[in-house]
């Protein structure tokens, strides 16, 4: 009613605020987000802490997680040094669960000295290597170590730019082996391995085997063994059906080429680095 009757009045802005944490109290955080927002510029610097907790507590309710990172950001900025890393804890937990564009809107939008900038900045470099952009996604990991090289990621970015260097690294005379060298499917493997040996035979290719053990984890293992360490153009494997999907899966992760020797339906549904040179069960 006052805001209503007397817009003029001179605590107008204090009344706003009641208003607001109002909102936030009954349930109406939505409302209550949008005052803050419009609001808090004009809000005396001893309050603005307070409200930026407010605002940042009432995001998380409503899962607003770009809009809670926003007011966490602010809240580093205001809050007393000594709460400073448990703000930026608490933004980094929002930024784990945002999309590929709020984290990008977000890095660009926040000033480039805020402390969040830092997990934001980690968060690219994940999703970049999750979609495979591995040249983003080492830009991104080398400004995390470079800027923060104190900070909780710089470990992580560091791998992070180590493994992009290995999953770039191909050696073309170099053919990854993948099977059953011990286990119950060893005498497969090791024909497998005979066969492939004498294909080989007189030519400059190095085989490069690691065992499997006809297992699931095995067979991942072993290819990003493979891939990763040894450097090879190519797996032959994924034998049983029990690696067959795992090895498909992890081969589709590295961008490796896998020949798999199962009999399992659809293994390469995986994706355009998965073949098959087997007759299926159907078939």
């Amino acid at each position: 009613t006052l805001l209503t009757e007397y817009p003029l009045y001179p605590r107008a802005v204090e009344a706003k605020y009641l208003l607001a944490l109002l909102d936030l109290d009954t349930g109406r955080q939505r409302d209550g987000l949008a005052t803050l927002a419009s609001l808090y510029p004009k809000l005396p610097a001893d309050a603005r802490p307070e409200a930026a907790a407010r605002a940042a507590d009432a995001a998380l309710a409503v899962g607003a997680d770009a809009d809670a990172v926003r007011w966490l950001s602010e809240l580093a900025r205001v809050a007393p040094p000594s709460a400073r890393a448990e703000v930026v804890r608490r933004a980094a937990d929002a930024v784990d669960r945002l999309p590929f564009l709020d984290v990008a809107r977000l890095r660009e939008e926040l000033p480039r000295d805020a402390p969040v900038q830092e997990p934001l900045t980690m968060k690219l470099a994940r999703i970049h290597l999750h979609l495979r952009d591995y040249p983003h996604a080492e830009e991104a990991a080398r400004e995390v170590f470079q800027r923060w090289p104190e900070g909780p990621y710089a470990a992580e970015a560091r791998a992070l730019v180590d493994r992009i260097a290995k999953l770039t690294f191909v050696r073309p005379n170099v053919l990854g082996v993948a099977v059953p060298l011990s286990g119950p499917y060893k005498r497969w493997g090791d024909a497998i391995l005979q066969g492939i040996g004498l294909a080989l035979e007189g030519s400059t290719v190095k085989l490069a085997v690691r065992d499997t053990r006809g297992e699931p984890d095995g067979a991942a293992a072993a290819i990003e063994q493979l891939a990763l360490d040894e450097g090879a153009i190519a797996v032959i494997g994924g034998v049983t059906n029990a690696e067959a999907e795992r090895a498909a899966a992890t081969a589709e992760e590295l961008q490796i080429s896998l020949l798999s020797l199962s009999r399992l339906e659809g293994v390469t549904d995986a994706g355009p680095h998965v073949f098959q040179n087997m007759l299926t069960a159907r078939a």
